[in-house]
């Protein structure tokens, strides 16, 4: 049975959020995967998720899920009306998709950062980013009654500076495009070497950009592309926006910030304990 309630009946659009925590940061040489690393006895994954957590609609995510808002302080009304009285600035579902060996690890954490009513949806991951990433878009066609207007925004759990301006964009922008990206503009030189010994020659860096996260998409037209992949292309896939590219859906590009780095190694890791 899919999640709905007649206040939702005349809704064209959802919103949802999606962040990726699947990795085991391998590179960091961890015992514990980069996303629960703790900066200042916060971990980073709860970090991030305080970002998209400050734009849930809290009453709209209830209604959604077929339950009443918990009683956060700010937010506990008993009026249904107040339940349908829903903003398109804000998302109304959150998503995790999360490591098989970490779903009761991230399930207590959530419990113990936002209580047991937290209202966010923990999903298993996959193989790889783009595995889970499919898992997380299944539970929302199976459990989530969407529309041709709905749309998911993704996020790296390792990228927990991302600034409200850049999720204010993709908010705004993604009601207009199919899919956006965010990006910096590269600022450095770049050489190309053929075997790792040698520059052979310098890049032009002109019309180069780094990218970062969020991406977003609208979703049906991300599901119609991921239908068009055959395996060679997904193998080769090291981000969602290249789904879209593929299927030559054009990417509109949202200005990031050098302060939405993601947490990779030892070193980016002491960068963050900095800047927290």
């Amino acid at each position: 049975m899919k999640i709905f309630v007649s206040c939702l009946e005349g809704l064209s659009y959802m919103q949802i959020a999606v962040i990726m925590a699947g990795g085991t940061g391998s590179r960091l040489d961890s015992t514990l995967p980069k996303q629960f690393l703790e900066i200042a006895s916060r971990p980073v994954l709860i970090i991030t998720l305080d970002k998209f957590i400050n734009k849930l609609d809290l009453h709209r995510n209830c209604a959604v899920q077929g339950r009443r808002p918990p009683l956060y302080e700010d937010t506990a009304r008993e009026d249904n009306d107040a339940m349908c009285n829903f903003r398109e600035d804000l998302f109304n579902m959150v998503y995790v998709g999360v490591h098989p060996e970490y779903m009761e690890y991230t399930h207590e954490l959530l419990c113990r950062f936002y209580g047991e009513n937290h209202g966010i949806i923990l999903i298993c991951g996959g193989e790889n980013r783009h595995d889970t990433l499919i898992n997380i878009i299944t539970h929302i066609q199976d459990n989530v009654n969407t529309t041709d207007k709905t749309t998911i925004i993704t996020h790296d759990a390792a990228r927990p500076f991302v600034t409200d301006e850049i999720i204010d964009a993709h908010i705004a922008d993604i009601q207009k495009y199919d899919c956006c990206g965010t990006y910096t503009k590269v600022q450095d030189t770049l050489v190309y070497s053929e075997n790792g010994n040698f520059a052979d020659k310098t890049v032009s860096r002109q019309n180069l950009w780094y990218v970062q996260t969020p991406q977003s998409f609208n979703l049906q037209k991300l599901i119609e592309a991921i239908k068009l992949l055959n395996q060679e292309q997904i193998n080769e896939l090291t981000d969602s926006c290249k789904i879209m590219e593929t299927a030559k859906i054009p990417v509109k590009i949202i200005q990031g910030d050098i302060i939405n780095f993601k947490i990779t190694t030892k070193e980016d890791l002491e960068l963050a304990k900095k800047l927290y």
